[in-house]
């Protein structure tokens, strides 16, 4: 039987120029009490200098727009350590609104 998880967080999708930005990933996962864990990993935003680090926290300081585009398309990934291993993407975009 497989057993779905789900991101259960709804992201910050608007920043200030220059602002810090971040965003707490979480996640439902009826496995968790079967000891699997979740390994979180940024599929696209890395360029614009945003990272995710093991607890799932997303964040950057400052965050800028480049070259006058104020988007930021990110991907967030969450893989499960289960067997079989499995994950699911979070897509979104950040805007960053010029002050």
């Amino acid at each position: 039987m497989e057993v779905v998880f789900f991101i259960t967080s709804s992201p910050i999708l608007t920043v200030n120029e220059d602002a810090n930005y971040s965003y707490q990933v979480t996640v439902s996962d009826d496995d968790l009490i079967h000891g699997d864990t979740h390994i979180y990993s940024l599929i696209s935003g890395s360029s614009r200098g945003l990272s995710i680090n093991a607890s799932g926290l997303l964040s950057a300081t400052p965050i800028s727009p480049l070259n006058n585009n104020t988007d930021i398309s990110v991907i967030v990934r969450v893989t499960d350590n289960g067997s079989p291993s499995t994950f699911i993407d979070q897509t979104f975009t950040i805007d960053v609104v010029p002050v």
